[in-house]
């Protein structure tokens, strides 16, 4: 049984919508209080629609005013997401190798930035790369006799 903000009702939980974003699973207010309807979501659209560049300046001051926030928040997101770890635990690995490529050395990305080498299998993050060891690895599709191979290669020619 849940209690209806709006109402005061207790009710069962059948009369409330579900929120999943919500500690409870259900929204706070009941069916019977706020029914939401086909014509709400398109009254929703067509402001949203009528509206547009209010919209869009609205966003860009909120973006120059937050930027370097929104940055660091939808990289920490990216990275739980991905690889399971947030942005403190990357910046450690990563100052852990050093803050260079963990296979080159690198200290420079390259042109884009740092590439977070992971397991396809299992997941777990190995290191931190550049952009060309981290392509390199793709294009092997990080087999070890590959890999051996293409040294073996280069050695025997002669380059290293």
């Amino acid at each position: 049984m849940l209690t209806c903000k709006k109402c005061q009702r207790e009710l069962d939980e059948g009369f409330f919508r579900k929120d999943l974003r919500l500690r409870s699973g259900y929204r706070s207010t009941c069916k019977l209080c706020r029914p939401y309807t086909e014509h709400d979501r398109k009254t929703c659209k067509a402001y949203r629609i009528a509206h547009r560049e209010q919209g869009v300046m609205y966003m860009r001051t909120y973006r120059a005013r937050h930027g370097s926030k929104i940055k660091v928040r939808d990289r920490n997101t990216r990275l739980t997401t991905a690889y399971g770890i947030n942005l403190k635990e990357w910046e450690k690995i990563f100052e852990q190798q050093g803050r260079k490529c963990a296979i080159c050395g690198a200290t420079s990305p390259g042109k884009q930035n740092w590439r977070t080498d992971h397991n396809h299998v299992t997941g777990q993050v190995r290191g931190i790369l550049c952009n060309s060891c981290n392509t390199s690895l793709g294009l092997f599709d990080e087999d070890i006799q590959r890999i051996q191979c293409a040294i073996d290669y280069v050695t025997k020619q002669g380059v290293v």
